[in-house]
């Protein structure tokens, strides 16, 4: 919404505030005190009155520009050191602890926000999420349904922006083009005192699943994100979810990444050599001066071998072929089955696997895993799918309450 004369004010005190608090370091913004076992108690709302410093530098990484009045969660990027996910990941938990014991206390908390969702591509888990974190919160849905809009009468994407800018405090939007956020999206309403989230953008980021898979790690490993050995399989080249979770984990030392991705025909499915550079990027601008501490992309092939899950894999992610964002022949069917087959995880595989490794994947699911993983407790794969909607309440409070 546009931001009136007599709010304006007041947003500009509020915008000025979270600057200056966070115009610091990592290590200057934990000069609060860091959250200790007496933290357990706390409701959501006792947390965030206790650690108002934490909750502002969180709040500084989502926005868009000084000039502009837009936040927004557009890109993974805009985490730029691993504290602050840290801190992301212990107010998650605060909150789904909140939930499970009292949800009718953070029921007010986005109340009187209107929280649109357009999506120009199909979805369950994202979509519904969004939907449901946003009225846990309390804050009202409208959802558009793009069948009964007028971009059936041709109406521009800029256009059609700008008039759900107009009535809404937050806009969740999914869309099929690759940084349409940064082209389009953004630059045609930066002048709205606005929420944005990016709920994915063609085969490029999907920075909300990237933070749900990660907390779904860190709740696994009891908050410990270092050193970890994650096996990355399936479609990397078009998959955007482990575009994302390739990215923030190159904020923790010590991280390896192997790479299992499938190739058939005249199609090749590796992860993108962009995305490969701007993992080294990050963990070097870390770790540069403790080359051992930097991570390690190490490129495994077409096959999802014995020997790769034996080799210690602490998380074993997952994913589907995105069939939709690329062109095959007919011809090719058959040798994708092939390929296929030899990344599929089934029990037999999981002999071989060690008691703690972590299953995830995104969801949906085609071949690419067995039923018969659902029933080992290693399968974490609908645990992530519950932590989204916490995850997504948690950032969108964020965003709403500046």
């Amino acid at each position: 919404m546009q931001p009136s004369l007599v709010l304006l004010p007041s947003f500009a005190l509020a915008w000025y505030c979270i600057k200056k608090v966070c115009q610091s370091s990592p290590k200057e913004l934990t000069q609060e005190p860091s959250p200790s076992t007496d933290d357990s108690s706390l409701t959501f709302s006792q947390y965030i009155s206790k650690y108002p410093h934490r909750i502002a530098s969180l709040q500084m990484q989502l926005l868009y520009k000084n000039e502009s009045a837009l936040n927004c969660f557009v890109s993974i990027l805009q985490w730029n050191h691993k504290d602050y996910l840290l801190h992301f990941m212990e107010l998650t938990r605060v909150l789904e602890q909140t939930m499970s014991q009292d949800a009718s206390s953070v029921g007010k908390l986005l109340q009187h926000k209107v929280v649109t969702t357009v999506f120009f591509e199909p979805s369950t888990r994202t979509h519904c999420s969004f939907q449901a974190a946003a009225m846990r919160l309390g804050a009202q849905n409208l959802d558009v349904n793009l069948n009964h809009s007028s971009t059936q009468k041709g109406e521009t994407l800029e256009d059609t922006m700008k008039c759900l800018a107009s009535y809404s405090d937050g806009l969740i939007i999914r869309h099929p083009d690759t940084n349409i956020f940064k082209t389009k999206i953004l630059p045609s309403i930066q002048q709205y005192r606005l929420s944005v989230v990016n709920a994915g953008d063609g085969s490029g980021e999907h920075p909300t699943q990237a933070l749900l898979d990660l907390y779904t790690i860190w709740k696994r490993k009891n908050g410990n994100l270092n050193n970890l050995k994650v096996t990355l399989v399936g479609d990397l080249q078009y998959g955007r979810t482990v575009h994302s979770l390739a990215l923030l984990l190159a904020h923790f030392p010590n991280i390896t990444l192997r790479y299992v991705s499938m190739k058939f025909g005249e199609v090749d499915l590796a992860m993108p050599m962009e995305i490969q550079q701007q993992v080294e990027e990050i963990s070097a601008k870390h770790f540069g001066e403790v080359p051992e501490a930097r991570i390690k992309q190490i490129h495994c092939g077409n096959v999802l071998t014995e020997q790769i899950l034996a080799q210690e894999t602490d998380v074993l992610y997952m994913t589907r072929i995105q069939k939709e964002r690329f062109h095959y022949q007919s011809t090719e069917e058959s040798s994708m089955q092939e390929a296929m087959k030899l990344i599929r995880l089934d029990a037999s595989k999981l002999l071989h696997c060690h008691s703690s490794l972590i299953i995830l994947h995104p969801l949906p699911r085609n071949e690419e895993i067995s039923v018969e993983v659902d029933a080992d407790e290693r399968n974490a794969y609908f645990e992530q799918m519950q932590n989204g909607m916490y995850v997504r309440m948690c950032l969108l409070y964020l965003l709403l309450s500046m």
